[in-house]
């Protein structure tokens, strides 16, 4: 806030159509209370870089305070600038579960099936569609839903830890503590201060209660 405040009209001198001056004058919108205006700027800030995840995040915090309708219009809009992206849809998770949270899980799944026609391939649309089911679905009757499509995915894309993610959170819900240990002790020789070797810290710990 202190940066928005003294930085003045200076970008907007020297670089007025630049993604990250249009990214600043929407902040300056939202904080002054004009949210539609800030919604405008921020898809402005898409058209000129589609695939920068920071626009998408900023329209869809800022959903709630627009009206039904402009809402409905605004997602449509998020989901037309995304499927022009170039290269991995990064934006299908978070966007998706707008979806789920505004509209519920049913549409949000019928997205990522529009989504999913365009790009067959894409290991984030896999993510995304596995994440809306163990997270929002109906407890281990859609994690078994979404295991064999994560297995076949993590088995596609092994390098891809997010998925790999995914998978041991459908384990968990379905009470597959053994693998969900093997599974996260493979990611953590790869990366091993990640945040999920609390979690196996944790099953470890239970397993010797």
């Amino acid at each position: 806030h202190h940066f928005l405040r003294n930085c003045g009209d200076f970008p907007c001198r020297i670089a007025p159509d630049d993604a990250a001056t249009v990214y600043l004058t929407a902040r300056r919108r939202e904080r002054a209370g004009d949210h539609a205006g800030a919604v405008a700027l921020y898809f402005k800030g898409l058209e000129l870089e589609p695939d920068n995840s920071y626009g998408y995040g900023r329209i869809c915090d800022l959903l709630p305070r627009l009206p039904d309708a402009e809402q409905e219009s605004a997602l449509q809009a998020l989901e037309s600038s995304m499927t022009r992206t170039p290269g991995q849809w990064h934006a299908a998770g978070p966007l998706a579960q707008r979806f789920a949270s505004y509209r519920g899980l049913d549409r949000a799944l019928e997205a990522l099936d529009r989504w999913a026609q365009l790009r067959p391939r894409d290991p984030e649309l896999m993510e995304a569609r596995a994440d809306l089911l163990v997270g929002r679905g109906q407890g281990r009757r859609d994690a078994e839903r979404a295991l064999p499509d994560l297995e076949a995915a993590v088995a596609a894309f092994p390098g891809h830890l997010d998925l790999k993610h995914s998978l041991a959170c459908a384990l968990r819900v379905l009470g597959r503590t053994a693998e969900e240990e093997h599974l996260l002790r493979g990611i953590l020789i790869q990366h091993p201060a990640h945040a999920l070797r609390l979690r196996l810290a944790e099953l470890l710990r239970l397993r010797q209660a």
